[in-house]
């Protein structure tokens, strides 16, 4: 168990893109069958998050863990917080705590079990610390952006045509899902998602003048994000999935969400609903910061 916590602790101290208060981002793996998701949840600040939040994330991420985490909270007399979402803002002290807590506890399972749990903390702590370098974030006007990509697999080109003239089009593509996390920082600020502008460029160089061609440019200003148009109170996060095919196994996106503070009573719409009479005094950019595309 001392050699899982070192291990462990060693992986969370390798986080590097880090907010300016020094904060993580743990967040649910990336699955190819999120594509398409959204949901709306309430903003939990770093200093907010409970030790024991973290080790419930950890066991919601991995089958066979539920009886860990249970147990964990018999021993130290713990009441687990209630589940929000699968996603928190923590600290690398708060997650080095977490791993002490976790593998220094006297436990009821047996030693093969709690083995088998260690090597799995061990590991998703390597998946976070991954994610983590396929991420990027900004912040605008009290909107924090943070995107999270991954290689899902590859398209496969036409059969009906041999390899050496198989057309542009329909050769084999990369197939990456990416999540996006918007949230609203503000106390008192309520803003409402308007549309969205993607750069999406396909090479090894990333964001560099070789990258292969142009980039490829959606320019959505009206249509939200998979067709919601969310309206976000004072620390309410709103975040989806979606995807992007590139040509090369390397690549990168940025962009920005074309926004708009609107007044309490605001009400989230569709794709296709009349925005007509949000003011342009009140309409600005939340920038999304490059984060790269890379298949493993």
């Amino acid at each position: 168990n001392n050699q899982a916590v070192q291990a462990t602790t060693k992986e969370a101290n390798k986080f590097e893109k880090r907010t300016s208060d020094g904060a993580i981002l743990l967040q649910r793996p990336l699955e190819e069958n999120d594509w398409g998701r959204h949901a709306m949840f309430r903003l939990s600040q770093p200093s907010e998050t409970n030790v024991y939040e973290i080790l419930r994330l950890f066991a919601s991420w991995n089958d066979g863990m539920d009886e860990w985490h249970f147990d964990i909270a018999k021993n130290i007399h713990a009441k687990l917080p209630p589940q929000t979402c699968d996603t928190c803002w923590t600290t690398p002290k708060n997650l080095q705590e977490a791993v002490r807590i976790a593998f220094r506890t006297e436990y009821s399972l047996e030693s093969a079990a709690l083995t088998r749990i260690a090597i799995l903390a061990v590991k998703q702590t390597e998946r976070q610390q991954n994610m983590h370098r396929l991420s990027s974030f900004a912040t605008t006007r009290q909107v924090r952006v943070t995107a999270t990509s991954r290689c899902i697999g590859t398209s496969n080109p036409s059969s009906h045509f041999p390899p050496a003239v198989v057309p542009d089009v329909l050769r084999s593509k990369y197939r990456f899902a990416y999540r996006v996390r918007i949230e609203n920082l503000s106390n008192d600020q309520h803003v409402q998602l308007l549309g969205r502008y993607w750069e999406i460029r396909e090479g090894d160089d990333l964001l560099s003048e070789d990258a292969v061609d142009s980039p490829i440019v959606v320019d959505a200003p009206e249509t939200g994000a998979v067709g919601q148009l969310p309206v976000l109170r004072p620390n309410q996060v709103f975040e989806y999935t979606s995807g992007a095919d590139l040509g090369t196994s390397r690549g990168s996106m940025q962009g920005h969400f074309y926004m708009a503070v609107v007044p309490e009573d605001a009400v989230c719409l569709n794709s296709g609903d009349d925005v007509d009479n949000i003011q342009e005094s009140d309409k600005f950019e939340a920038v999304v910061a490059p984060f790269p595309l890379v298949a493993a």
